[in-house]
């Protein structure tokens, strides 16, 4: 199974994130972008997890306690690809997610989990194989003013899968985050 550890957000977000999506769409040469039942934030991406050890991850995930706690999404950002770059809405600096990600990460790395190496960048991939025919500042300036915070009080465990062509994430399983 496919699998990454993720948040998801409120309508009224998505919606807004939805938003700068088509204002990217019009200024687009090209490009695989994003649909609104696709928009979450990952945490810890775990690829692929034999299915016996989802019981074990869904314990593993019960022993993070945290607070809930804000996060806001903020600047627009590209990883610059051969192919097409990768379009993303990133995370307003937040201390309690990067505890988040810093506690799963190592409680995921003790138990044998496979997980990625690379820091920590917390973003909401908009597009992929994306090439844009103009800038995107102005998008992104009036983006970052209309984005509200948003509450994180669980995480999930996502599946990531294809149903028909179509890529899907299916909840799995949702864990509280609680001190």
């Amino acid at each position: 199974m496919r699998l990454f550890i993720g948040i998801d957000f409120s309508d009224e977000t998505i919606k807004l994130i939805e938003s700068t999506i088509r204002k990217l769409e019009v200024i687009a040469d090209k490009g695989r972008f994003v649909r609104p039942d696709l928009i979450h934030l990952t945490v810890e991406f775990l690829g692929e997890v034999e299915p016996g050890r989802l019981t074990e991850l869904q314990e593993l995930m019960k022993s993070i306690k945290f607070e809930p706690f804000y996060i806001r999404p903020f600047g627009l950002g590209t990883f610059k690809r051969r192919e097409g770059d990768i379009l993303w809405i990133g995370i307003e600096e937040s201390q309690e997610l990067q505890l988040l990600w810093d506690k799963l990460h190592k409680t995921l790395m003790a138990a044998g989990f496979k997980v990625e190496e690379r820091p920590y960048i917390p973003h909401i991939t908009l597009g992929r194989k994306v090439r844009l025919s103009s800038d995107i500042k102005e998008i992104e300036s009036n983006m970052s003013q209309a984005m509200p915070k948003s509450l994180v009080d669980r995480i999930h465990i996502f599946h990531s899968t294809s149903k028909n062509g179509r890529l899907e994430y299916i909840k799995i399983h949702s864990g509280e985050i609680q001190k």
